[in-house]
């Protein structure tokens, strides 16, 4: 039997409003400041926290909260399927501004420290090359060591074997050899740089550019929370393991750590609901909040994988629901604690602005970084429909549905993507008026972000950058609340977009 995609958006479901009720309630319960907006996340994906592995726990927090926000809802799926790449992370183009702005004042320095730049770094970049040929040699012997002595990559005991290996062949003095050189070289060079630049902020910035880049300052965290749940590595094992730059198990990356112990929201009760009503109005409108027209609609009311013959009772159904109920054991934020490599007061600097005017895609990034992630444990997600028989119809589908399908968010089944098994369970009313799906009260899921505005014109700079752009009319309510905005403008994507970003570049070099 074929199978059809059912996909009702919040808008075109009973409660057209949704995302707006969803949105006031989270506002009320975070209160954010002025200079603040909440971020919601499309899908309450899981946030893998593993007790047992609180490393690895500390790579999903970083590989969350490190990324871009232009728009809400976001779409960030699990860190699990490895959608946490480089391509969207804020620390990336952060960095990439600060070699910018390195750069050009390069350009001022004296030709003799120039020279003597150039020569370190052409011993650094030697220095690299032989260390990538040392790596090379030193993995072919182990993998021979390996194959002679049965010695299988799926062994439980792999990286142990293959770390003794490497320590009865003193494989890290000749590595330390290299890594000295490398950052003794880096440090020269920033020594020499700051020692020439003409200002504080000149060397605030190439300091923070160090702290950014140079090896001995990231933050490796493993990959995959088998090291230390299975094999019960603890952090002296993880870092001998790391030092011989096992990749494939571990992330290096800027330092980004969660403010409290993450594996405590897996016992920590912090009760919240939220109910979303189809009489209800709500205090705030998400869109108009967001600077954006129809971004909401990006939220799925319901999306399921059906057959042709029950797709028109699934639309029935979902039409007759009334209400949305949705109650945390534990709903909480963590506040990101960035290492000295970010500093929101650079964003104030000329030469940090001269450059993210020259590179708007960089400035529409940047511009809202994230001060908070928000989790939600153990949730019960109750639909309730104004009639009997459509909770019938309801009941067959959920009890015979094969794949995973989502109802406001929630992905069921609860393991899609996730690092571990988490139990989902269905509960019907008494009265055959509502279903009800309880998550295991350890499964976290992300609910968004709380984020911050660094900088004048990031609403406009965010708003050009973002993929909704050619849904951005010149009299919508929520552009209009810019109060940049004419209808004289015109409405072609393309023009709006200029409009937006000749705006943001005024502001931002006001």
């Amino acid at each position: 039997m074929v199978d059809v995609n059912v996909e009702i958006k919040a808008e075109d479901s009973p409660i057209s409003n949704a995302v707006d009720l969803y949105y006031s309630q989270l506002y009320e319960i975070l209160n954010p400041q002025t200079e603040q907006k909440i971020a919601l996340n499309s899908s309450l994906v899981t946030f893998d926290i593993i007790p047992q592995a609180p490393m690895f726990t500390e790579y999903v927090f970083r590989a969350f909260a490190d990324r871009t926000v232009t728009i809400s809802p976001t779409e960030y799926g699990p860190v699990a399927l490895g959608v946490a790449n480089t391509n969207d992370r804020y620390s990336f183009f952060f960095t990439e501004v600060l070699k910018q702005a390195v750069f050009k004042l390069d350009t001022a320095l004296r030709q003799d420290i120039v020279d003597k730049i150039d020569l370190i770094d052409r011993e650094v970049r030697q220095s690299r090359q032989e260390l990538q040929l040392f790596y090379q040699t030193m993995f072919t012997a182990w993998n021979s060591y390996a194959t002679q002595n049965g010695v299988a990559a799926d062994d439980a005991y792999y990286l142990d074997k293959q770390t003794a290996f490497f320590n009865t062949n003193n494989f890290a003095e000749q590595i330390s050899y290299y890594k000295n050189i490398i950052s003794d070289g880096l440090v020269r060079m920033h020594i020499l740089r700051d020692a020439q630049y003409p200002d504080v902020e000149a060397r605030h910035i190439s300091s923070l550019l160090k702290y950014a880049t140079l090896d001995q300052y990231l933050m490796p965290r493993p990959k995959d929370p088998i090291l230390e749940e299975i094999n019960k590595y603890d952090p002296i094992r993880l870092g001998q393991a790391y030092i011989y730059n096992n990749l494939n198990y571990f992330e290096p990356s800027v330092e980004i750590r969660p403010s409290g112990y993450l594996p405590k929201f897996l016992t920590n009760i912090g009760k919240r609901s939220v109910s979303i009503e189809k009489t209800a109005a709500a205090t705030h409108q998400h869109d108009v909040s967001w600077s954006a027209s129809g971004t909401a609609r990006k939220w799925f009311f319901f999306k399921a994988s059906a057959s042709v013959s029950s797709e028109s009772h699934l639309k029935e159904t979902i039409a007759a629901t009334n209400r949305v109920g949705m109650a945390f054991e534990n709903l909480a934020e963590y506040w990101v604690n960035r290492g000295p490599w970010f500093s929101s007061g650079v964003f104030a600097y000329k030469r940090i602005r001269e450059v993210l005017a020259a590179n708007p895609i960089y400035a529409g990034l940047l511009g809202h970084a994230i001060s908070s992630v928000i989790l939600g444990r153990g949730l019960e997600l109750t639909l309730h429909f104004d009639k009997v028989s459509t909770f019938s119809e309801w009941s067959k589908f959920t009890a015979s549905a094969s794949g995973s399908f989502s109802v406001f968010g929630m992905n069921i089944p609860a393991t899609s993507g996730s690092m571990s098994d988490y139990k989902l369970n269905t509960r019907e009313s008494e009265d055959k008026k509502s279903v009800t799906f309880l998550d295991d009260p350890a499964h976290t899921r992300l609910l968004g972000f709380r984020v911050d505005k660094l900088f004048d014109g990031a609403e406009e700079f965010a708003l050009a950058a973002s993929p909704y752009i050619d849904e951005v009319g010149p009299d919508d309510k929520a552009i209009s609340s810019l109060g940049t905005w004419s209808s004289a403008v015109d409405t072609s994507a393309e023009k709006r977009k200029n409009k937006l970003l000749k705006i943001a570049t005024e502001k931002l070099l006001d």
